[in-house]
């Protein structure tokens, strides 16, 4: 009878053991790419590989769609949409293929922009933007220290670490977060941010535009969000 408890102890021991044991920790998922950057004016610029001509495209969350400039994409033979029964358009084309590390997207359509403007005002050849319709594949690290963007597949990507959670609303395919605006000796303003990599810092626009400047912004009918960009900034108080 001892030895028989013994036993039926010694079992119930080692699993219990087994139970609580969960084996070595999974190792870190590692990422699809990484991707040096370059953080010119405050942006995030990613080298790139398009039809095989080298470009720095700018990383900006606040785009919907991915685009090049107009007279880049002649130069590098990308394909302009044309519809049926109609002429090719200018506003969009089609590349062989789009190379981000390791990455490679083929076929992909982009939209054509004027990007001279934009060029002359940053002091950097503008070339292209990665927008939204690329970055929705992946979960994105961006590292700072170490000047790098990280792509990972969603879904067996796993954070661990000591940061937090933040959920965003997809608008338009614009990540949106829901935040509210203190001012000192003031009630919180709700606000709408849009998270723009594109913009090289925090811009506020208090809507609607057309409120008398009387009215003081913390007042009702007021809302605070963030624009895509920060050269379209404007407050109530200034409009005329």
């Amino acid at each position: 009878m001892e030895l028989r408890a013994g036993a039926r102890w010694g079992a119930l021991t080692a699993g219990l053991v087994l139970g609580c044991w969960r084996g070595p920790a999974l190792a870190p998922e590692p990422p699809l790419a990484v991707i040096p950057f370059d953080p010119y004016g405050g942006a995030i610029y990613l080298p790139v590989v398009i039809n095989g001509d080298s470009a720095w495209l700018m990383l900006d969350t606040g785009l919907s769609r991915t685009g090049l400039d107009q007279d880049w994409a002649g130069l590098i033979h990308a394909t302009p949409v044309a519809t049926a029964g109609q002429v090719a358009e200018t506003a969009s084309a089609v590349v062989d293929t789009i190379r981000l590390g390791d990455l490679e997207l083929p076929d992909h359509q982009v939209a054509l922009y004027p990007l001279r403007g934009l060029s002359e005002a940053s002091g950097r050849l503008q070339q292209g933007l990665l927008g939204h319709d690329v970055l929705q594949r992946f979960t994105i690290e961006i590292d700072y220290p170490q000047r790098r963007v990280r792509l990972f597949d969603p879904a067996r990507y796993h954070y661990a670490g000591p940061g937090a959670a933040i959920p965003f609303t997809p608008d338009a395919d614009r990540p949106l977060l829901r935040a509210s605006v203190k001012i000192r000796g003031r009630p919180p303003i709700p606000a709408r941010l849009l998270l723009d990599t594109g913009a090289s810092g925090l811009c506020m626009i208090l809507t609607p535009a057309c409120r008398p400047p009387s009215r003081h912004p913390s007042g009702p009918g007021w809302r605070a969000s963030c624009t895509a960009r920060s050269r379209a900034c404007r407050s109530c108080d200034s409009a005329t």
